[in-house]
């Protein structure tokens, strides 16, 4: 019995090709049709890039109402669901400030905001069906000029354990607990150093989960693309993690590290594909490609999903 697949939604429901880091406003279809489309190619669902949506969570716009009762509407109608979200805190373009420049390194008035709308961001996960949300988004997670990694490290934790005032409720948010509340775990994902200068190993990451001690709602991403940059073989790295530590990843992204997606660039998948299955892993996992391979996107997705399929039969699983 072989993995389910889901694909990211900035890619499988982009509209028109573009370089990798190209976002337009209106170059995405609604996530009712992505998700349409993408069961028709046999993925069993979508991680969602909120910012394809064009506006902010905080803007209160109707269109995140509509779209959430869409996927509702939809439930028990097709076989692909929503996962998850990525890209939480990062707009590429689409979203007009003052949502922009949002980090877990804020402090005062930017850090109650920052923190508001990742609540936000839960309640919409759960909303859609989600989950659990990916905390890539390197932008913010950028450390401050003068602020090291240990430093970095207590003051995120800070951000995700320690509340901040709700003003309209006259409560207190605290993110870990509000995404207990939810159901919905969070997803801490290493990324290289080229994107940026926090957290870019397994390790580093766990040593955010222990300092935020949450494991059952609080964990990690693997990201092939992200674990490929340190030159040492992927499914060893994998094969490597203790059982124990296993049990803090949530979430697997597989991309090529030139940026395709499976089976489109030179890496081979297989060894990758059969140490997670090692581990025993039966969630799905997600393809998140940043680069169109060939003519249309519909194309590379079941490109995708097909040289996927291949490589299971291939190793047996």
């Amino acid at each position: 019995m072989g993995f389910d697949y889901v694909m990211a939604t900035e890619f499988g429901g982009k509209i028109t090709p573009s370089t990798p880091i190209e976002h337009k406003r209106g170059d995405y279809k609604p996530l009712p049709i992505i998700l349409r489309e993408m069961a028709d190619l046999g993925y069993a669902g979508v991680e969602h890039a909120p910012f394809i949506e064009g506006a902010s969570l905080a803007s209160g716009s109707a269109d995140f109402l509509q779209t959430i009762q869409a996927v509702q509407q939809m439930g028990g109608t097709t076989r692909a669901g929503v996962t998850g979200l990525h890209w939480i805190l990062s707009f590429l373009g689409l979203v007009e400030p003052p949502h922009q420049g949002l980090s877990i390194f804020s402090e005062g008035e930017k850090l109650r905001e920052t923190v508001h709308y990742y609540a936000q961001v839960l309640d919409y996960c759960h909303s859609l069906g989600g989950t659990y949300v990916v905390h890539g988004s390197p932008g913010s997670r950028q450390l401050p000029d003068g602020v090291g990694f240990e430093e970095g490290l207590r003051r995120a934790a800070h951000f995700f354990n320690s509340g901040v005032s709700d003003r309209q409720e006259e409560g207190v948010v605290i993110l870990v607990e509000h995404a207990a509340l939810r159901q919905v775990r969070i997803a801490w994902e290493p990324l290289s150093t080229a994107e940026t200068n926090f957290c870019n190993t397994f390790n580093q990451g766990l040593r955010l989960v222990d300092m935020i001690g949450g494991q059952d709602t609080f964990g990690l991403t693997l990201d092939v693309k992200a674990m490929a940059a340190s030159r040492k073989p992927v499914a060893r790295t994998i094969r490597r993690i203790s059982d124990e530590d296993w049990k803090s990843v949530f979430v697997i992204h597989l991309n090529d590290p030139n940026l395709y997606g499976p089976g489109l660039g030179k890496r081979d998948f297989k060894p990758i594909l059969e140490a997670i299955a090692e581990k025993g892993w039966a969630a799905p996992i997600t393809i998140e490609p940043f680069k169109l391979h060939g003519d249309s996107y519909m194309d590379d997705c079941k490109r995708i999903l097909e040289y996927l399929g291949t490589c299971e039969r291939d190793i047996g699983i």
